[in-house]
């Protein structure tokens, strides 16, 4: 187009493009318009874990939302990113926090991937888990998630990691032994 461009913007900000009606976001060397493409929706009834593969290299920002998710017994999610050669396990860095309305705190860390606290069989975990690569060329994410685990307590936390090959693939899973119970994700 020949909308009116920045003169050296950082890779990944991102502008409104009113020629095209859309937001762009600068790739280092290019305006790409952004969009959004809705994924699978998996119930999440049964297993241990789901993975999300054939993730496009242009993808910059990966919401996932789980709806409704138990587990059966008191262990957390467990959010692994990939590329072509398997998950990676290591080098995440990364905290989930459980408040109640009573103000009692109780918390997960993980170094294995992204975690997120659910707290007891009994609660069933709803929100938004949000993955944004850090600047196109780097292999660096960040992660934040905020939800509901049951009518008086809510999960927030976040995390980071360098990845040591292209994205490709997610897997959602369990930080131990339990199963998945009930409810779906939606990427």
């Amino acid at each position: 187009t020949t909308a009116q461009r920045d003169g050296s913007p950082a890779s990944g900000y991102t502008r409104p493009n009113s020629d095209l009606l859309a937001v762009e976001s600068y790739l280092g060397s290019e305006w790409v318009p952004m969009r959004t493409v809705q994924g699978a929706r998996v119930a999440t009834t049964s297993g241990t874990s789901f993975d999300f593969t054939n993730i496009p290299a242009w993808v910059t920002r990966i919401d996932i939302m789980p709806r409704g998710v138990s587990l059966s017994g008191t262990d957390s999610l467990l959010i692994q990113l990939g590329g072509t050669s398997g998950f990676q396990v290591t080098g995440y860095i990364s905290t989930s926090i459980r408040i109640s309305s009573a103000a009692s705190a109780t918390g997960d860390t993980n170094t294995t991937g992204f975690v997120v606290s659910l707290g007891v069989a009994a609660n069933i975990w709803t929100g938004r888990i949000t993955i944004h690569k850090v600047r196109d060329g780097s292999r660096a994410f960040i992660q934040d998630h905020n939800g509901k685990t049951s009518t008086s307590v809510v999960a927030w936390g976040g995390g980071d990691v360098v990845m040591t090959e292209e994205l490709t693939q997610i897997r959602i899973k369990t930080d131990g032994a339990n199963s998945f119970d009930a409810g779906e994700i939606v990427m």
